[in-house]
Protein backbone atom coordinates (compact mmCIF):
# COMPACT_ATOMS: atom_id res chain seq x y z
CA UNK A 1 0.00 0.00 0.00
CA UNK A 2 2.78 2.33 0.90
CA UNK A 3 4.53 1.53 -2.36
CA UNK A 4 1.33 2.36 -4.29
CA UNK A 5 0.96 5.78 -2.59
CA UNK A 6 4.60 6.53 -3.16
CA UNK A 7 4.21 5.66 -6.84
CA UNK A 8 1.26 8.03 -7.17
CA UNK A 9 3.19 10.89 -5.58
CA UNK A 10 6.15 10.27 -7.84
CA UNK A 11 3.87 10.29 -10.86
CA UNK A 12 2.28 13.55 -9.79
CA UNK A 13 5.66 15.10 -9.22
CA UNK A 14 6.73 14.09 -12.68
CA UNK A 15 3.59 15.58 -14.25
CA UNK A 16 4.00 18.85 -12.37
CA UNK A 17 7.61 19.09 -13.42
CA UNK A 18 6.59 18.78 -17.04
CA UNK A 19 3.99 21.63 -16.91
CA UNK A 20 5.41 25.16 -17.62
CA UNK A 21 5.61 27.37 -14.60
CA UNK A 22 3.67 30.07 -16.44
CA UNK A 23 0.48 28.03 -16.11
CA UNK A 24 0.49 28.52 -12.36
CA UNK A 25 1.87 32.04 -12.33
CA UNK A 26 -0.21 35.27 -12.12
CA UNK A 27 -0.19 37.88 -14.89
CA UNK A 28 3.12 39.64 -15.42
CA UNK A 29 3.52 42.31 -12.74
CA UNK A 30 3.15 45.97 -13.89
CA UNK A 31 6.39 47.86 -14.38
CA UNK A 32 6.11 51.42 -13.07
CA UNK A 33 7.05 53.82 -15.83
CA UNK A 34 6.40 51.36 -18.62
CA UNK A 35 3.75 53.62 -20.13
CA UNK A 36 3.75 51.97 -23.56
CA UNK A 37 3.53 48.49 -21.91
CA UNK A 38 6.41 46.99 -23.86
CA UNK A 39 7.92 45.52 -20.65
CA UNK A 40 10.73 48.10 -20.74
CA UNK A 41 11.12 51.63 -19.38
CA UNK A 42 12.71 53.78 -22.06
CA UNK A 43 12.75 57.33 -23.40
CA UNK A 44 9.67 56.44 -25.47
CA UNK A 45 7.68 56.11 -22.26
CA UNK A 46 8.58 59.70 -21.30
CA UNK A 47 7.52 60.95 -24.74
CA UNK A 48 4.16 59.12 -24.50
CA UNK A 49 3.54 60.39 -20.98
CA UNK A 50 4.18 64.01 -22.04
CA UNK A 51 1.80 63.65 -24.98
CA UNK A 52 -0.85 62.35 -22.59
CA UNK A 53 -0.35 65.32 -20.27
CA UNK A 54 -0.73 67.69 -23.25
CA UNK A 55 -3.89 65.90 -24.50
CA UNK A 56 -2.09 64.59 -27.57
CA UNK A 57 -2.48 60.90 -26.62
CA UNK A 58 -4.81 58.59 -24.68
CA UNK A 59 -3.88 56.00 -22.02
CA UNK A 60 -5.89 53.01 -20.83
CA UNK A 61 -6.45 52.13 -17.18
CA UNK A 62 -3.32 49.98 -16.89
CA UNK A 63 -1.14 52.63 -18.56
CA UNK A 64 -2.48 55.28 -16.18
CA UNK A 65 -1.60 53.06 -13.21
CA UNK A 66 2.00 52.57 -14.34
CA UNK A 67 2.26 56.29 -15.23
CA UNK A 68 1.58 57.27 -11.59
CA UNK A 69 5.23 56.85 -10.77
CA UNK A 70 5.25 58.79 -7.51
CA UNK A 71 2.14 56.92 -6.32
CA UNK A 72 0.06 59.95 -5.33
CA UNK A 73 -3.01 58.76 -7.23
CA UNK A 74 -2.64 61.37 -9.98
CA UNK A 75 -0.76 61.50 -13.26
CA UNK A 76 0.80 64.90 -13.72
CA UNK A 77 4.00 66.82 -14.49
CA UNK A 78 5.78 65.52 -11.39
CA UNK A 79 5.42 61.94 -12.71
CA UNK A 80 7.05 63.03 -15.95
CA UNK A 81 10.03 64.59 -14.20
CA UNK A 82 10.33 61.50 -11.98
CA UNK A 83 10.38 59.24 -15.03
CA UNK A 84 12.96 61.43 -16.78
CA UNK A 85 15.10 61.34 -13.66
CA UNK A 86 14.85 57.52 -13.52
CA UNK A 87 16.02 57.46 -17.12
CA UNK A 88 19.01 59.66 -16.17
CA UNK A 89 18.09 62.27 -18.80
CA UNK A 90 20.26 65.38 -18.28
CA UNK A 91 18.53 68.68 -17.51
CA UNK A 92 19.51 72.09 -18.85
CA UNK A 93 18.27 75.61 -18.12
CA UNK A 94 15.89 77.65 -20.29
CA UNK A 95 15.90 81.45 -20.41
CA UNK A 96 13.09 83.22 -22.26
CA UNK A 97 13.25 87.01 -22.54
CA UNK A 98 9.82 88.68 -22.80
CA UNK A 99 8.12 85.31 -22.65
CA UNK A 100 7.90 82.00 -20.80
CA UNK A 101 8.60 78.29 -21.32
CA UNK A 102 6.36 75.37 -20.36
CA UNK A 103 6.34 71.58 -20.42
CA UNK A 104 3.07 69.69 -20.20
CA UNK A 105 1.32 73.04 -19.48
CA UNK A 106 3.58 73.70 -16.51
CA UNK A 107 5.84 76.75 -16.58
CA UNK A 108 9.51 75.74 -16.29
CA UNK A 109 12.99 77.22 -16.35
CA UNK A 110 14.73 73.91 -17.11
CA UNK A 111 13.92 70.72 -18.97
CA UNK A 112 15.30 67.24 -19.57
CA UNK A 113 17.06 66.24 -22.75
CA UNK A 114 14.73 65.53 -25.70
CA UNK A 115 11.71 67.06 -23.94
CA UNK A 116 9.28 69.09 -26.03
CA UNK A 117 9.28 72.69 -24.70
CA UNK A 118 6.62 75.28 -25.58
CA UNK A 119 7.48 79.00 -25.49
CA UNK A 120 4.96 81.88 -25.45
CA UNK A 121 5.72 85.57 -25.92
CA UNK A 122 4.37 88.13 -23.47
CA UNK A 123 1.45 90.30 -24.55
CA UNK A 124 2.82 93.28 -26.51
CA UNK A 125 2.78 96.70 -24.88
CA UNK A 126 0.74 99.55 -26.36
CA UNK A 127 1.83 100.37 -29.90
CA UNK A 128 3.90 97.18 -30.28
CA UNK A 129 3.42 93.78 -31.89
CA UNK A 130 5.34 90.48 -31.85
CA UNK A 131 7.67 89.99 -34.81
CA UNK A 132 9.81 86.87 -34.26
CA UNK A 133 11.97 84.80 -31.87
CA UNK A 134 15.74 85.10 -31.67
CA UNK A 135 17.68 82.03 -30.46
CA UNK A 136 21.11 82.61 -28.97
CA UNK A 137 23.88 80.65 -30.71
CA UNK A 138 21.26 78.82 -32.79
CA UNK A 139 21.09 76.22 -30.05
CA UNK A 140 17.63 74.97 -31.06
CA UNK A 141 15.37 74.88 -34.07
CA UNK A 142 11.93 76.39 -33.52
CA UNK A 143 8.78 74.95 -35.03
CA UNK A 144 7.78 78.48 -36.15
CA UNK A 145 10.11 81.37 -35.33
CA UNK A 146 7.43 83.93 -36.37
CA UNK A 147 4.66 82.65 -34.12
CA UNK A 148 4.13 84.11 -30.64
CA UNK A 149 3.61 80.53 -29.38
CA UNK A 150 5.89 77.82 -30.71
CA UNK A 151 8.00 74.87 -29.53
CA UNK A 152 11.38 73.14 -29.73
CA UNK A 153 13.04 69.92 -28.56
CA UNK A 154 15.34 70.43 -25.59
CA UNK A 155 19.03 69.84 -26.35
CA UNK A 156 21.64 68.70 -23.83
CA UNK A 157 22.74 72.30 -23.16
CA UNK A 158 21.30 75.58 -21.92
CA UNK A 159 18.92 77.52 -24.16
CA UNK A 160 18.37 81.29 -24.33
CA UNK A 161 15.57 82.75 -26.48
CA UNK A 162 14.20 86.32 -26.81
CA UNK A 163 10.91 87.59 -28.18
CA UNK A 164 11.30 90.53 -30.57
CA UNK A 165 8.68 93.29 -30.70
CA UNK A 166 8.38 96.23 -33.08
CA UNK A 167 6.13 99.24 -33.40
CA UNK A 168 2.85 98.23 -34.96
CA UNK A 169 1.05 100.65 -37.29
CA UNK A 170 -2.19 98.91 -36.34
CA UNK A 171 -1.49 99.62 -32.67
CA UNK A 172 -0.62 103.29 -33.09
CA UNK A 173 -3.09 105.67 -31.51
CA UNK A 174 -5.00 107.99 -33.81
CA UNK A 175 -7.85 110.46 -33.38
CA UNK A 176 -10.79 110.80 -35.75
CA UNK A 177 -12.47 114.22 -35.68
CA UNK A 178 -16.07 114.34 -36.93
CA UNK A 179 -17.74 117.75 -37.25
CA UNK A 180 -21.46 118.13 -36.57
CA UNK A 181 -24.02 120.85 -35.99
CA UNK A 182 -26.61 121.36 -33.25
CA UNK A 183 -29.56 123.70 -33.81
CA UNK A 184 -31.71 125.08 -30.99
CA UNK A 185 -35.24 126.20 -31.84
CA UNK A 186 -37.27 128.37 -29.45
CA UNK A 187 -40.94 127.37 -29.77
CA UNK A 188 -42.35 129.20 -26.76
CA UNK A 189 -41.98 132.72 -25.38
CA UNK A 190 -39.31 131.68 -22.85
CA UNK A 191 -35.73 131.87 -24.01
CA UNK A 192 -33.71 128.63 -23.51
CA UNK A 193 -30.71 129.07 -21.25
CA UNK A 194 -27.35 127.29 -21.25
CA UNK A 195 -27.82 123.63 -22.14
CA UNK A 196 -25.27 120.88 -22.90
CA UNK A 197 -26.04 118.19 -25.46
CA UNK A 198 -23.97 114.97 -25.66
CA UNK A 199 -23.60 112.25 -28.29
CA UNK A 200 -23.08 108.54 -27.68
CA UNK A 201 -22.70 105.22 -29.52
CA UNK A 202 -25.62 102.80 -29.64
CA UNK A 203 -26.18 99.25 -30.84
CA UNK A 204 -28.42 98.41 -33.75
CA UNK A 205 -31.36 97.97 -31.37
CA UNK A 206 -30.85 101.40 -29.81
CA UNK A 207 -29.22 100.30 -26.54
CA UNK A 208 -26.08 102.20 -25.39
CA UNK A 209 -22.68 100.70 -26.29
CA UNK A 210 -20.89 102.19 -23.26
CA UNK A 211 -17.67 102.87 -25.14
CA UNK A 212 -14.64 103.11 -22.86
CA UNK A 213 -15.93 100.70 -20.23
CA UNK A 214 -14.38 97.30 -19.51
CA UNK A 215 -15.13 94.80 -22.23
CA UNK A 216 -16.54 97.44 -24.59
CA UNK A 217 -13.62 99.09 -26.42
CA UNK A 218 -12.28 100.08 -23.00
CA UNK A 219 -9.24 101.87 -24.46
CA UNK A 220 -11.26 104.01 -26.86
CA UNK A 221 -11.99 107.58 -25.76
CA UNK A 222 -14.97 109.52 -27.13
CA UNK A 223 -15.72 113.23 -26.64
CA UNK A 224 -18.84 114.73 -28.17
CA UNK A 225 -20.66 117.59 -26.46
CA UNK A 226 -21.76 121.13 -27.22
CA UNK A 227 -23.15 123.81 -24.87
CA UNK A 228 -25.78 126.15 -26.28
CA UNK A 229 -27.28 129.38 -24.94
CA UNK A 230 -30.43 130.43 -26.73
CA UNK A 231 -31.82 129.72 -30.17
CA UNK A 232 -29.40 129.35 -33.07
CA UNK A 233 -26.91 127.08 -34.82
CA UNK A 234 -23.87 125.71 -32.98
CA UNK A 235 -20.86 123.96 -34.54
CA UNK A 236 -19.27 121.07 -32.64
CA UNK A 237 -16.73 118.26 -33.06
CA UNK A 238 -16.83 114.62 -32.06
CA UNK A 239 -13.40 113.09 -31.39
CA UNK A 240 -12.76 109.33 -31.22
CA UNK A 241 -9.30 108.28 -30.02
CA UNK A 242 -7.84 104.78 -29.98
CA UNK A 243 -5.50 102.40 -31.74
CA UNK A 244 -6.05 101.75 -35.42
CA UNK A 245 -7.09 98.16 -34.86
CA UNK A 246 -9.55 99.15 -32.12
CA UNK A 247 -11.14 101.86 -34.25
CA UNK A 248 -11.33 99.45 -37.18
CA UNK A 249 -13.16 96.99 -34.91
CA UNK A 250 -15.53 99.76 -33.83
CA UNK A 251 -16.04 101.59 -37.12
CA UNK A 252 -14.81 99.20 -39.81
CA UNK A 253 -18.31 97.88 -40.45
CA UNK A 254 -20.10 100.95 -39.16
CA UNK A 255 -21.33 102.13 -35.77
CA UNK A 256 -24.39 104.13 -34.80
CA UNK A 257 -24.32 107.51 -33.05
CA UNK A 258 -27.20 109.46 -31.59
CA UNK A 259 -27.83 112.35 -29.22
CA UNK A 260 -28.34 111.41 -25.58
CA UNK A 261 -31.78 112.36 -24.26
CA UNK A 262 -31.03 114.04 -20.92
CA UNK A 263 -34.72 114.32 -20.10
CA UNK A 264 -34.64 118.02 -19.20
CA UNK A 265 -38.08 119.63 -18.91
CA UNK A 266 -39.22 121.67 -21.87
CA UNK A 267 -36.84 120.08 -24.39
CA UNK A 268 -37.70 117.89 -27.34
CA UNK A 269 -34.45 116.10 -28.23
CA UNK A 270 -33.60 115.16 -31.79
CA UNK A 271 -33.67 111.37 -32.10
CA UNK A 272 -31.80 111.20 -35.42
CA UNK A 273 -29.27 108.34 -35.69
CA UNK A 274 -26.15 108.51 -37.85
CA UNK A 275 -23.83 105.73 -39.03
CA UNK A 276 -20.05 106.25 -38.91
CA UNK A 277 -17.54 104.27 -40.99
CA UNK A 278 -13.74 104.52 -40.84
CA UNK A 279 -11.79 104.27 -44.08
CA UNK A 280 -8.10 104.43 -44.89
CA UNK A 281 -7.04 107.33 -47.05
CA UNK A 282 -4.97 105.09 -49.30
CA UNK A 283 -7.51 105.50 -52.07
CA UNK A 284 -10.24 103.40 -53.63
CA UNK A 285 -9.93 100.77 -56.34
CA UNK A 286 -9.15 103.48 -58.87
CA UNK A 287 -6.40 104.90 -56.67
CA UNK A 288 -8.39 108.00 -55.77
CA UNK A 289 -8.94 109.17 -52.23
CA UNK A 290 -12.62 109.01 -51.42
CA UNK A 291 -14.12 112.48 -51.65
CA UNK A 292 -16.98 111.48 -49.37
CA UNK A 293 -14.69 111.40 -46.34
CA UNK A 294 -15.74 114.23 -44.07
CA UNK A 295 -13.12 113.98 -41.33
CA UNK A 296 -9.46 113.19 -41.00
CA UNK A 297 -7.49 111.04 -38.62
CA UNK A 298 -3.83 111.75 -37.94
CA UNK A 299 -1.17 109.06 -37.99
CA UNK A 300 2.21 109.10 -36.21
CA UNK A 301 3.79 111.19 -38.98
CA UNK A 302 1.12 113.85 -38.76
CA UNK A 303 -0.42 112.88 -42.09
CA UNK A 304 -4.09 112.26 -42.59
CA UNK A 305 -4.24 108.47 -42.72
CA UNK A 306 -7.86 107.67 -41.87
CA UNK A 307 -11.24 109.31 -42.28
CA UNK A 308 -14.78 108.86 -41.07
CA UNK A 309 -17.73 108.77 -43.46
CA UNK A 310 -21.18 109.72 -42.15
CA UNK A 311 -24.48 108.27 -43.37
CA UNK A 312 -28.04 109.04 -42.22
CA UNK A 313 -30.30 106.19 -41.15
CA UNK A 314 -33.96 105.24 -41.06
CA UNK A 315 -35.75 103.21 -38.40
CA UNK A 316 -37.76 100.27 -39.70
CA UNK A 317 -38.89 97.02 -38.13
CA UNK A 318 -37.23 97.92 -34.82
CA UNK A 319 -33.79 98.37 -36.36
CA UNK A 320 -31.79 101.06 -38.09
CA UNK A 321 -31.12 100.96 -41.82
CA UNK A 322 -28.38 103.00 -43.45
CA UNK A 323 -29.17 105.41 -46.24
CA UNK A 324 -26.08 105.13 -48.43
CA UNK A 325 -25.73 108.82 -49.21
CA UNK A 326 -22.97 110.57 -47.23
CA UNK A 327 -24.17 113.60 -45.33
CA UNK A 328 -23.16 116.09 -42.67
CA UNK A 329 -24.25 115.13 -39.16
CA UNK A 330 -26.71 117.49 -37.48
CA UNK A 331 -29.27 117.58 -34.67
CA UNK A 332 -32.21 119.91 -33.98
CA UNK A 333 -33.54 120.42 -30.46
CA UNK A 334 -36.73 122.34 -29.66
CA UNK A 335 -37.34 124.30 -26.46
CA UNK A 336 -41.08 124.78 -25.97
CA UNK A 337 -41.82 126.66 -22.75
CA UNK A 338 -44.25 129.58 -22.43
CA UNK A 339 -45.71 131.76 -19.65
CA UNK A 340 -49.02 133.70 -19.41
CA UNK A 341 -47.22 137.07 -19.38
CA UNK A 342 -47.46 138.99 -22.66
CA UNK A 343 -44.43 140.99 -23.65
CA UNK A 344 -44.62 144.31 -25.52
CA UNK A 345 -41.04 144.17 -26.66
CA UNK A 346 -39.61 146.19 -23.75
CA UNK A 347 -37.12 144.62 -21.39
CA UNK A 348 -38.83 142.85 -18.53
CA UNK A 349 -36.96 144.91 -15.92
CA UNK A 350 -38.02 148.26 -17.42
CA UNK A 351 -41.58 147.01 -17.77
CA UNK A 352 -41.65 146.07 -14.11
CA UNK A 353 -40.21 149.45 -13.12
CA UNK A 354 -42.82 151.37 -15.13
CA UNK A 355 -45.61 149.27 -13.75
CA UNK A 356 -44.41 149.92 -10.22
CA UNK A 357 -44.22 153.71 -10.80
CA UNK A 358 -47.74 153.84 -12.22
CA UNK A 359 -49.04 151.84 -9.31
CA UNK A 360 -47.43 154.24 -6.85
CA UNK A 361 -48.85 157.22 -8.70
CA UNK A 362 -52.33 155.73 -8.75
CA UNK A 363 -52.23 155.07 -5.05
CA UNK A 364 -51.03 158.62 -4.27
CA UNK A 365 -53.56 160.23 -6.57
CA UNK A 366 -56.45 158.54 -4.79
CA UNK A 367 -55.25 159.65 -1.34
CA UNK A 368 -54.59 163.30 -2.43
CA UNK A 369 -58.08 163.66 -3.95
CA UNK A 370 -59.80 162.58 -0.70
CA UNK A 371 -57.79 165.04 1.43
CA UNK A 372 -58.43 167.98 -0.93
CA UNK A 373 -62.15 167.36 -0.83
CA UNK A 374 -62.09 167.31 2.93
CA UNK A 375 -60.09 170.52 3.11
CA UNK A 376 -62.40 172.21 0.63
CA UNK A 377 -65.47 171.33 2.66
CA UNK A 378 -63.82 172.59 5.83
CA UNK A 379 -62.86 175.80 4.05
CA UNK A 380 -66.38 176.39 2.83
CA UNK A 381 -67.77 175.77 6.31
CA UNK A 382 -65.30 178.20 7.86
CA UNK A 383 -66.04 180.81 5.21
CA UNK A 384 -69.75 180.42 5.86
CA UNK A 385 -69.32 180.91 9.56
CA UNK A 386 -67.09 183.95 9.06
CA UNK A 387 -69.51 185.43 6.55
CA UNK A 388 -72.44 184.92 8.88
CA UNK A 389 -70.58 186.56 11.74
CA UNK A 390 -69.63 189.61 9.67
CA UNK A 391 -73.14 190.02 8.33
CA UNK A 392 -74.66 189.83 11.83
CA UNK A 393 -72.20 192.40 13.20
CA UNK A 394 -72.97 194.80 10.38
CA UNK A 395 -76.69 194.43 11.03
CA UNK A 396 -76.27 195.14 14.77
CA UNK A 397 -74.15 198.16 14.06
CA UNK A 398 -76.79 199.44 11.69
CA UNK A 399 -79.53 199.27 14.28
CA UNK A 400 -77.40 201.01 16.86
CA UNK A 401 -76.79 203.88 14.60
Amino acid sequence: MKKKILGILLSLSLIVSLVPASVFADEDPMIMGDVDLDSMVTFNDAVLLQKYLEDDADLNDIQIKVADINGDGEVNYSDLTKLQSNLNLPESSITVIDGNASVARTEVNKAAYNTKVTITANAPSSGKKFIRWEVEHNSVSLADAFSATTSFVMPDKDVKIAAVFETSPESEEITLTIPYKTTVVQAGNVKPGKTTFNLGFINGDGTPMNIGEEGSFENVKVKASVTTNGAGNYSAKMTITGSVDQLEDLLGEGAYVRQIDAGKEGWKYDDAVWALFMIENSGNEDGEIAEMAVSDGTDADGAAGYSAVIYPTTYEDKEYSIVWTPSDMSFENVYDVSTDVEYDGAESGDSDKDSGSDADKSAKTGDDTNLALLFALLGLSAAGLVGTGVYGRRKVDSHMK
